[in-house]
Formats: C-alpha cells, sequence, structure tokens
C-alpha cells in the first residue's frame, strides 16, 4: 500500500491470500489453477466480493460460447456453428446439452 510516497507491507491471511487495493477499488489474489497450458500457482486480479477477474482468452472464450448459443438457437447446426466460431463439434454440442 502507497502511504505519503513509500510502500508498505500488506499482510496476507492464509486462508484468504487476497490483498486488496483500496485507491483501485481491486484485489489481487493467488490462485490456483491453469494459465495458458500451465498449472500452478498465478497472480490474479478479483473484485470485492473475491470473485476473479476473467483473464483475456476466457473473456473470448465466453464470448464465443455466448455466440454460439445464439446462434443455436436462430436454427443453425452444429457444423455450420463450428465452422463459423472454430469452436470444436465437442464444445457447441455441450451448449446444446445445459440447455
Amino acid at each position: 500500500k502507497l502511504n505519503g510516497g513509500q510502500y508498505q507491507e500488506q499482510s496476507l491471511n492464509q486462508e484468504n491470500a487476497i490483498a486488496w487495493l483500496a485507491d483501485l477499488e481491486i484485489g489481487l489474489g493467488i490462485w490456483e489453477g491453469v494459465f495458458e497450458g500451465v498449472p500452478g500457482s498465478w497472480l490474479r486480479w478479483c473484485d470485492r466480493a473475491g470473485n476473479w477477474l476473467l483473464t483475456d482468452t476466457e473473456q473470448v472464450q465466453t464470448q464465443l460460447l455466448q455466440a454460439a448459443q445464439n446462434l443455436l438457437a436462430t436454427g443453425m447446426d452444429i457444423e455450420q456453428v463450428v465452422q463459423l466460431l472454430g469452436l470444436s463439434e465437442g464444445q457447441v454440442k455441450a451448449l446444446q446439452l445445459s440447455d
């Protein structure tokens, strides 16, 4: 934390390893997961409730899956959606199963 031009060390709770940056209204914590194919512990931004913010890759994937759902809802078949969006057939079929 920046205080009077000097940074102060912030302690972390072991159960919830998130440093809240009040001035920025954002948190930075340690997330366990797979990032770009590599499993491990990663620094990741979160909101006030502790929800991890999506990475650019996750945002794009979410948007593609939403677009696929919308296209399927218009009556487009799986093969057309796969070709148009570059998703796998399995990803598109999973969307149909979740409806």
